[in-house]
């Protein structure tokens, strides 16, 4: 009887357990920067995957609206982007393209100088989407 118990238990707890990491792994919100903008606290720490024109400069890391965003200073639209080092070290890769960014979502950190809708921190994708030369569209 001990036994069973005991073998219950430690399967309720392995249960419990992989159920809690496979949602936290696999809750990944599906976001436009525009949602983010507009409502940043409805998807404020959790992890979100998002596209926009990204600007890699030291002091201005950013993910803008649109690339016009980007060229006009247009701040309050756009999102801190706390870069990684593998992100620094493409970064003529992706500076200046439209990206695909996957990361966490903090709605309360505005970035360097305090200007921008939120930050996205944890970076764990990134990868580039498109181009200003050549749009997704026109290959």
């Amino acid at each position: 009887m001990k036994r069973m118990k005991a073998h219950l238990l430690f399967s309720l707890t392995g249960i419990l357990f992989f159920s809690f990491l496979s949602r936290s792994f696999a809750e990944t919100s599906d976001a436009t920067l525009l949602r983010l903008l507009v409502d940043p606290n409805r998807y404020d720490r959790e992890t979100v995957r998002v596209t926009g024109y990204l600007h890699l400069e030291p002091g201005h890391d950013a993910l803008y609206l649109n690339h016009a965003d980007y060229q006009h200073q247009l701040y309050a639209n756009s999102l801190w982007i706390d870069t990684t080092d593998e992100m620094r070290d493409r970064q003529d890769q992706l500076s200046n393209h439209y990206v695909v960014i996957e990361g966490y979502f903090d709605a309360e950190d505005h970035g360097d100088m305090d200007v921008h809708a939120g930050t996205i921190k944890r970076i764990k994708r990134f990868d580039v989407w498109s181009s200003v030369e050549a749009p997704v569209a026109e290959r």
